[in-house]
């Protein structure tokens, strides 16, 4: 999943960069590049399918939803994923992300979101929920300067969780420069569970 608010990037994947990159299968390539779940340990999975259905699209909204795991051949099988993602942006930019995973066995689970700046966000907790303010920030791309933009996360969850926001290589803003590196923040699940939802609302 990747954002863009008003033509600017908000959240990014690792992109890939050469094949012979020596972090290219263990990083670029696996669930740890990528805003998605991870489940364990395992950030190596193995390709499969999901189904992807979309309603109420306009101009300034619309909601996405999809699903995986639930049979052989679909991608993270036999663990169920399904990710709903709903969008608001009129005066003002709002997504919702609404994530659930079942397992067979209790295992931790992660996600990421993977920030489009080099800024070190601001996280506390209020009234249950998880708040993170990323400033805007600078990041010299090439020969150019480049201005990140303010947003803020809201990060609500079905059980404990712990959150941390960790440096990564990313090959996928303007020139692509090796090895540039962007914040994660990184969200794991405090314990082992069998059923985890979570929520994340991402504004400007």
């Amino acid at each position: 999943m990747n954002l863009i608010f008003n033509g600017k990037p908000v959240l990014i994947e690792a992109g890939t960069p050469g094949y012979s990159d020596p972090v290219y299968k263990s990083y670029y390539r696996s669930v740890a590049g990528h805003n998605v779940l991870q489940v364990g340990d395992n950030v190596n999975i193995g390709k499969g399918i999901a189904t992807l259905t979309h309603t109420n699209i306009t101009e300034t909204s619309g909601e996405v939803t999809m699903r995986t795991g639930l049979a052989a051949g679909m991608a993270y099988y036999p663990v169920e994923w399904s990710r709903n993602v709903s969008w608001q942006c009129s005066s003002a930019n709002r997504v919702a992300v609404q994530d659930g995973v079942k397992l067979e066995s209790l295992q931790n689970v992660t996600f990421r979101w993977h920030l489009a700046t080099e800024v070190e966000p601001e996280i506390r907790t209020e009234n249950g929920a998880i708040k993170i303010h990323v400033p805007a920030g600078e990041m010299k791309l090439g020969a150019e300067l480049y201005t990140s933009p303010e947003i803020n996360l809201q990060i609500s969850a079905s059980t404990e969780i712990s959150i941390n926001s960790v440096p990564a290589f990313d090959h996928t803003l303007k020139y692509r420069i090796p090895r540039h590196q962007h914040r994660v923040i990184e969200i794991t699940t405090k314990r082992a569970v069998k059923e985890f939802s979570m929520e994340t609302v991402i504004s400007d």
